[in-house]
C-alpha cells in the first residue's frame, strides 16, 4: 500500500464528504501505521555526573519516560556507559514490572554497551532507570558517569 495524496478541492468547505476520500483517508492512516511499526528515538549526548555512589548495592542514577504505543508489541531499550574512575556495571530496569535487562561485566574507561528487549510491554508511559552497581569506588564513593548514547526502539511483530 502507498500513500495517497487527497487534493484540496476534496476536503474545502463545500465538498461532500465521499466513500472514496474516507476510503484513502483510512488507507493513508494505515500507511503511516506500517511505517511507524518500527519507529526509533535515538539520543545522543555525552552526560557527566559525579555521583555518590553507594557500594555493592544496584543505584538508579536516571530515570527516562518512554511512551509505548497499543499497537507496539516489543521494546527495545539501550545505552552506551562508562565510569571516569572505580569500577561499576550498568542495567537497565522497568520501574512498573521490575524487568531486568543483562547487566554489563566491569566498566571503567571504556565503553559497555546494556540493553534490553521487552516482549509486550503494557501501553502507556513507562519508566526506565539506568541502574549502576559498583564494587570498588573511588575514595568517598564517587564515580563520574558518562552516557553517551540512548536509542529506543518500539516495534509492532507482524
Amino acid at each position: 500500500m502507498a500513500w495517497e495524496d487527497i487534493l484540496l478541492g476534496e476536503v474545502d468547505v463545500n465538498s461532500p464528504i465521499t466513500s472514496s476520500l474516507m476510503t484513502r483517508i483510512k488507507n493513508n492512516l494505515d500507511w503511516l501505521k506500517s511505517a511507524l511499526a518500527g519507529w526509533c528515538v535515538a539520543n545522543c549526548w555525552e552526560e557527566i555526573e559525579s555521583l555518590d555512589i553507594p557500594k555493592e548495592t544496584w543505584t538508579t542514577i536516571r530515570e527516562i519516560k518512554v511512551y509505548i504505543p497499543s499497537w507496539a508489541s516489543k521494546l527495545h531499550f539501550e545505552i552506551r556507559a562508562r565510569t571516569g574512575g572505580g569500577n561499576a556495571r550498568f542495567r537497565l530496569r522497568d520501574s512498573g514490572s521490575g524487568a531486568l535487562s543483562n547487566e554489563t561485566a566491569d566498566v571503567g574507561d571504556s565503553y559497555a554497551w546494556v540493553s534490553a528487549d521487552w516482549n509486550n510491554p503494557p501501553n502507556g508511559w513507562r519508566s526506565i532507570q539506568i541502574q549502576t552497581y559498583t564494587t570498588i569506588g573511588p575514595i568517598g564513593n564517587y564515580v563520574d558517569v558518562y552516557i553517551a548514547e540512548l536509542v529506543i526502539i518500539v516495534s509492532e511483530v507482524s
